[in-house]
């Protein structure tokens, strides 16, 4: 039987998690992957060039997770990167089962846990493929007054055999977990609603002629729901902006293999 044994361990898969063991050279063990939302941007009040990010150009959290967790895997600190089959937390260890199905257990004198304890609310994203109404100017909509479908975020069409103009649309609804599976929050009201939404902004459907008067005619616009996905949210105890105040120890193997894979790489 394999063992492990680390004096401090995080455990999480969020942005908050990875980056708060990035910054306190800490292993992690990714027990669930939360990647960040693929639309989700960081704020610009985010100073996030010690990872070789500028400030000048929009970076989404995805990219940040994604670079996080590169580097930590190169310095050795992502404990079974990508070969959890299954996760376990005892009292006093962790058991992991690999994918090829070995056992394996990990002592710690101390463990920092995110992601655990979920809130009330839910981040809803309805995707869904526009047939009619796809070419317009608009990348997102606003709906302040609601948390069902509140925004809407127009994006290329990544469907096969699609051209690049045409584009699809993801609506976004911030509302309370007991009210997923609600009837007046559904998938079909989702759709009515990016309707009405594109409607009110003037979008119209593709093209249909003229009438007498030699008015352009239009199609009424289409959408089709393709899937929906659900976002929970957690009280992790640490915000994004507290762990970037935290000082990075630049002593560390961690920051000098940031610095060789990342920044030098950008500047040369």
């Amino acid at each position: 039987m394999n063992k492990l044994y680390f004096d401090k361990l995080v455990v999480g898969g969020s942005l908050t998690a990875v980056l708060y063991a990035y910054k306190n050279n800490l292993p992690i063990i990714v027990d669930i992957p939360h990647v960040p939302f693929q639309f989700d941007y960081c704020p610009e009040e985010w100073d996030l060039s010690f990872i070789g990010f500028s400030k000048s150009i929009k970076h989404r959290k995805s990219q940040v997770w994604d670079r996080l967790l590169f580097v930590m895997a190169m310095a050795g600190l992502v404990i079974f990167p990508n070969n959890i089959q299954s996760f376990r937390l005892d009292e006093e260890q962790i058991v992991v089962i690999t994918l090829d199905n070995k056992r394996i257990e990990v002592g710690y004198n101390e463990i920092v846990e995110f992601d655990k304890e979920k809130t009330d609310e839910v981040i809803i994203y309805d995707w869904f493929a526009v047939r009619s109404g796809a070419k317009h100017e608009y990348n997102a909509l606003a709906d302040v007054n609601s948390d069902f479908c509140h925004t809407l975020l127009f994006h290329p069409s990544t469907r096969k055999a699609v051209r690049k103009e045409i584009k699809d649309v993801c609506a976004v609804s911030t509302i309370s977990e007991k009210y997923v599976n609600d009837l007046y929050h559904t998938e079909n009201y989702a759709r009515l609603k990016t309707l009405q939404m594109m409607k009110d902004a003037g979008i119209r459907g593709q093209s249909n002629g003229y009438n007498k008067y030699g008015k352009q005619l239009h199609y009424a616009i289409k959408i089709e729901h393709m899937y929906r996905e659900v976002y929970y949210k957690y009280n992790n105890g640490y915000s994004i902006e507290e762990i970037l105040n935290l000082q990075l120890d630049k002593g560390t193997q961690l920051w000098k293999l940031t610095q060789n894979l990342i920044i030098q790489t950008l500047t040369t």
